[in-house]
């Protein structure tokens, strides 16, 4: 049963599984506390999360990513997307009230 997280702007959606479950998209940056309370909410741990796929790369979709990399999450990566990873820094300097980070 897939669970909607509930917090931030972003629709995001915990897909529960076995072998680790797969988080598909994550809010904006800094939304981590907020994150953390929706997790709790739907009776998860981060720990139980292995996997993290953004369905694109914009800072709405993916903001939380790095945060979730350095925890031991795991990005798996279509190859369409590759190529497009490396040019988020883009997008993430024309949204407001956004703070450019670089990983």
């Amino acid at each position: 049963m897939t669970i909607k997280l509930r917090y931030g702007n972003t629709n995001t959606f915990l897909v529960p599984s076995n072998g680790g479950h797969l988080l598909v998209d994550t809010d904006y940056a800094g939304t981590l506390p907020c994150f953390y309370k929706a997790l709790k909410a739907g009776g998860v741990q981060m720990k139980d999360i292995a996997f993290v796929l953004a369905t694109h790369y914009h800072p709405d979709h993916m903001g939380l990513i790095p945060e979730l990399m350095k925890q031991g999450t795991t990005l798996p990566l279509i190859d369409a997307q590759t190529n497009d990873v490396h040019y988020s820094d883009q997008i993430f300097a024309r949204e407001k009230n956004f703070v450019l980070r670089h990983y």
